[in-house]
């Protein structure tokens, strides 16, 4: 596993999973059914999807059941989701030129994975969709659709040229950046450091926890990371123009209150949110406030919900507890490298660590619900009626956090459907929120780009 990727929200949130159980029954069957039938009449789209570095193999096969994976097309034949926009992800790294070319490759490496799928492994089961259009005509021929997303601006350095490039390639979004600020905006978190590279990492009790510890300073905190350009940087503003040109949907997931505001400033198309939440529900930083959600609409855009579930429900009480045991246990200050030298030079003494942790994590999620796809339709509720049900999706980030109880992958798509249909939201409204309003802003950028021309 490469460290240099910012692993630490991916395995902080992969904790509550670890340390809070199965997840609960189903939907009541008298929802489920017709769910099951609506999610057949409609096209059902998740805009993020994240993936392994090793996806599109032998060894991680997304065309059979694959307990390693929350989406593969079994699982999404089974949910009834039609659509995934896959992403190439990369973590915020050193802002050199050696930086940049390892992030570039790591995506191109990323998006070739998802053309293997599409082009080599499976083309009679899953197609690569490079239009809206396209995505219906994929879906309506009996197939699965594959879109590309990248998220993290990182990824083209300070080279715009490169955003050409990517598209190129396949990509119809960027989110402008991750965890951490970058040559284009700044983000809504902060940053701790760049893990080891040496390739001899943590064991996985040690990864989920320092994940954990990492992701109590840097995610769950209600406050914002320091800026440093003040929202989007010059740079930034030709990033968003050039995406105007080329119809890429510009996606602010990830990036601060200011970023929000400026990229919505520089661009004439709408914009999107691909996997971000209320703030009004869950007060963290990486969620959007609703002045933020409200101006989105502005642009015609739509928010996708994220079924993360440090981003749909985590009570401070909860974080509390968890710093509490992380000062008694002496963990608290611990750096990645500090735990890296304890993992190699006393095994004893970490795993007697890692054990305390370990049992006190438990204990702590105990005490605390945990959310289930109720409280993720929670947050399509309160979106709809601030922002209308035009302007409202799903996202999940399965594959990079994403996950709760009845919704855990993508084979329980049809529950959060069950769950909309038991608060009485109509077929037309459910065809909306699945993917109708995606398409309907991608469509509005690709005008944008016909308009000003390429």
């Amino acid at each position: 596993m490469n460290y240099r990727s910012s692993i630490y929200p991916v395995l902080f949130f992969s904790a509550l999973h670890i340390f809070t159980g199965k997840a609960a029954a189903q939907m009541e069957n008298d929802f489920l059914t017709p769910a099951r039938e609506i999610n057949a009449r409609i096209l059902n789209l998740d805009s993020h999807v994240d993936i392994p570095a090793d996806f599109a193999t032998e060894k991680m096969d997304p065309g059979i059941r694959n307990d390693k994976l929350q989406v593969d097309l079994v699982k999404m034949a089974e949910g009834g989701l039609d659509v995934a926009v896959f992403i190439a992800y990369v973590g915020q790294g050193p802002r050199d030129e050696k930086g940049y070319e390892a992030a570039f490759a790591k995506v191109k490496h990323s998006i070739a994975s998802i053309r293997r799928l599409c082009e080599k492994m499976y083309p009679d089961r899953i197609g690569l969709a490079l239009s809206p259009e396209e995505t219906e005509r994929i879906v309506a021929s009996g197939k699965k659709a594959a879109v590309i997303g990248i998220e993290n601006g990182y990824a083209i350095g300070r080279d715009i040229s490169l955003l050409d490039t990517c598209y190129a390639l396949g990509a119809r979004y960027l989110t402008l950046c991750h965890i951490g600020h970058n040559d284009i905006c700044d983000s809504a978190n902060r940053l701790i450091g760049h893990p080891d590279e040496s390739g001899e990492g943590l064991d996985e009790r040690g990864n989920h926890i320092f994940g954990l510890l990492a992701g109590l300073e840097t995610i769950y905190v209600e406050q914002e990371a320091p800026p440093e350009h003040g929202g989007l940087s010059e740079f930034g503003r030709q990033v968003v123009a050039r995406m105007n040109r080329l119809g890429m949907l510009v996606d602010v997931s990830h990036i601060s209150a200011s970023s929000v505001r400026g990229a919505i400033a520089a661009s004439r198309a709408p914009v999107i949110a691909s996997h971000s939440n209320s703030r009004a529900l869950c007060r963290i930083g990486r969620n959007l406030d609703d002045p933020e959600l409200m101006l989105i609409r502005d642009t015609g855009g739509c928010v996708q919900v994220n079924a993360l579930a440090g981003y749909v429900k985590f009570p401070q009480e909860a974080r509390q507890d968890l710093q509490e045991l992380f000062e008694r246990t002496g963990t608290s200050k611990m750096s990645y490298e500090g735990f890296l030298r304890l993992y190699r030079e006393n095994r004893a003494d970490y795993d007697s660590l890692m054990t305390r942790c370990s049992e006190g994590i438990k204990q702590v999620y105990q005490r605390y619900p945990q959310p289930d796809v109720r409280d993720v339709a929670d947050h399509i509720d309160y979106l709809v009626k601030l922002v209308g049900v035009d302007h409202v999706g799903v996202g999940t980030d399965f594959g990079g956090g994403g996950g709760v109880k009845d919704f855990k992958d993508a084979s329980q798509a049809v529950n959060l459907t069950a769950e909309l249909l038991r608060r009485g939201y109509s077929e037309p409204d459910l065809a909306k929120i699945w993917g109708g309003n995606f398409l309907r802003v991608w469509r509005a950028a690709e005008k944008v780009a016909k308009e000003i021309g390429r």
